[in-house]
């Protein structure tokens, strides 16, 4: 019966995601950093947000924008109105996943936000305290760091770059990663453009982007 009992505990803890120290990111736990992917990672929001410069930045045409005013209500309680939504093929190291976007005109820290429908679908736990993600993908374990140094020297002045002690010469790089926009408007429709993308920042701050062919014709923005 004893045997019988611990397979079961066994079985259950399979898919138990769990954080020790070994998984840490950082070797200082009074820390107070965001997590950042290049993207923030952000269980407080109940929307995934893709900001009009990236947008803009990308080349997605306007046409793929599902026009729809839809009020949001910040922190600050103001409330900030959306140009529309649209889905895109996202990919957070292997884990990928169609991803709705609402899309916003407004001067933030982040090239995208990762908001509670990201995170629940794709049942992934994030530790801002480890400063890491981790998921179960398949039957195997995952964990994905976050960007040690998110921000560049032209960045300091957000409010989040406090809480990080290094500032990144150049905007350090996440592998693998890679957003596919799927073709249409629709979340029904799952067929991608054919370029890739990659998302840099610069001295003023404004994301440019730098196409590449994948071989079999996808797009994806490298955050």
């Amino acid at each position: 019966m004893a045997e019988k009992a611990i397979r079961k505990v066994a079985r259950q803890q399979e898919d138990a995601i769990t954080f020790t120290r070994k998984d840490a990111q950082t070797l200082n736990f009074s820390h107070n950093k965001p997590l950042f992917k290049r993207a923030l990672v952000d269980s407080g929001s109940s929307v995934n947000i893709m900001p009009w410069q990236t947008f803009k930045a990308a080349g997605i045409p306007e046409s793929k924008l599902t026009v729809q005013a839809t009020p949001l209500v910040t922190f600050a309680s103001n409330t900030c109105v959306t140009k529309g939504h649209m889905v895109v093929d996202l990919q957070i190291g292997p884990i990928r996943a169609s991803t709705k976007f609402h899309v916003i005109e407004a001067y933030v820290s982040y090239h995208l936000l990762l908001g509670r429908p990201c995170i629940h679908h794709n049942y992934v736990v994030p530790s801002t305290l480890h400063q890491c993600l981790k998921a179960i993908k398949g039957r195997k374990k995952v964990m994905i760091p976050a960007t040690r140094a998110p921000f560049s020297q032209e960045e300091v002045h957000w409010i989040e770059a406090v809480f990080f002690d290094e500032v990144a010469d150049t905007i350090e790089e996440t592998r693998p990663r890679g957003v596919s926009l799927n073709e249409g408007a629709s979340e029904e429709r799952s067929s991608p453009v054919n370029c890739q993308m990659e998302i840099d920042l610069v001295d003023d701050e404004e994301p440019i982007v730098k196409r590449i062919k994948l071989p079999d014709g996808r797009i994806a923005y490298k955050l």
